[in-house]
């Protein structure tokens, strides 16, 4: 998410939404929900989590993703 490009900065209300919303999708195994509120995100950054979301969850399912410690 620190890569992603735009209106807002950590810890502000989009930045935490948009991170919620990226844990969300991961833990259910399902892709994120754009909602109203991150609509106004840049479509090339909610593609750009869309498919950080996919590639974390497919090594989650071949059980090659490490997490940080």
């Amino acid at each position: 998410l620190a890569a992603v490009k735009g209106p807002f900065k950590p810890n502000t209300s989009k930045y935490i939404l948009l991170k919620e919303s990226t844990l969300t999708a991961i833990n259910s195994n399902k892709a994120m929900k754009v909602t109203s509120k991150l609509r106004n995100i840049d479509k090339k950054n909610i593609d750009a989590v869309q498919n950080f979301i996919k590639i974390v969850q497919a090594r989650i399912q071949d059980k090659t993703f490490m997490p940080l410690k």
